[in-house]
């Protein structure tokens, strides 16, 4: 998938939206941001997981599960521009709270928490978006009490 691609697949989402294409390439990047693939029945995130990393799904599907010793309940299901790592990323838990394995052959963009600070830092509007996708997702796991 090309930058450009990438560039414009990322701004329509509710986090990148109204994100420059120059700031997005900035982040695209840097040496700390990767892609990875996953096939199917592979482990893309877990407590064992203990890099801070904002993962955004590009294609294919996954399930979240909870924690559990025994088995894990499915929360929900990720797929294209879905998102993860909101809540840890600069919360004080050492480690994702979720596992996530892939239902479908995913790829996955990893932005380091060092590079969406300096993006915040950059672009207000990331933040803004950043603090909105929270609050909704507060709202709707309220919602579910």
């Amino acid at each position: 998938m090309k930058r450009e691609a990438i560039i414009t697949q990322l701004q329509s989402t509710p986090l990148f939206y109204g994100i420059s294409s120059e700031a997005i390439l900035a982040l695209l990047t840097s040496p700390a941001t990767k892609t990875q693939t996953f096939v199917a029945g592979d482990l893309i995130y877990s407590p064992e997981n203990t890099e801070k990393k904002l993962g955004v799904f590009l294609s294919g599907t996954a399930a979240v599960h909870s924690v559990d010793s025994q088995n894990g309940v499915l929360l929900r299901t990720f797929s294209k521009n879905d998102y993860f790592g909101l809540a840890t990323l600069f919360g004080s838990r050492s480690r994702y709270v979720s596992i996530i394995t892939a239902k479908k052959a995913c790829r996955v963009l990893f932005f380091d928490v060092e590079d969406i600070s300096v993006l915040m830092q950059a672009e207000p509007t990331f933040k803004e978006n950043y603090i909105r996708c929270m609050s909704d997702r507060i709202c709707f796991l309220h919602s579910k009490i």
